[in-house]
């Protein structure tokens, strides 16, 4: 059983993503409603979020103002190194989705048969090999000895 507070991290505060992700954009915006927009959530939720963020870090973030909501210099100090935090989810989502996309399937090329004899061979066997999953095949083109005649119709 886990005792009070054992799961919180010693050093430091524990807060939510989506808390940071409103600060952010309560930083940028100047107001709750106007981040609230920006996230597609209610201005209360962003209030709210702020407002949680604020008490797992234990500051004052902004002052609120009947104009809007204006950083602090605590806020001041945290802005750039929550979007660093903000890039770095970017990039681990971007990461995650690139990695769950599977290239699969059979890539056919109509080219000439002296591509297809010379050129095609290595390339095909360097993609065979990133891509296990994949095939390829060529063919040439018909040629206009083993092509039928084009037909003709009168008008």
């Amino acid at each position: 059983m886990l005792r009070d507070r054992s799961a919180k991290v010693q050093n430091g505060a524990v807060f939510d993503w989506d808390d940071l992700r409103a600060f952010l954009a309560v930083a940028e915006t100047g107001s709750t409603l106007a981040a609230g927009k920006r996230l597609r959530v209610s201005q209360t939720t962003a209030a709210r979020r702020v407002a949680a963020l604020e008490q797992a870090l234990g500051l004052t973030l902004f002052e609120r103002r009947p104009a809007g909501y204006a950083l602090t210099p605590a806020g001041e100090a945290l802005v750039e190194p929550a979007r660093a935090v903000a890039a770095a989810a970017g990039t681990v989502a971007e990461t995650a989705a690139s990695l769950s996309r599977e290239l699969t399937g059979t890539v056919r090329l109509t080219t000439l048969e002296i591509y297809a004899a010379t050129i095609l061979p290595p390339s095909c066997a360097t993609s065979t090999k990133r891509i296990p999953e994949s095939s390829s095949t060529s063919t040439p083109p018909r040629s206009s000895a083993t092509s039928p005649p084009a037909r003709r119709t009168s008008p």
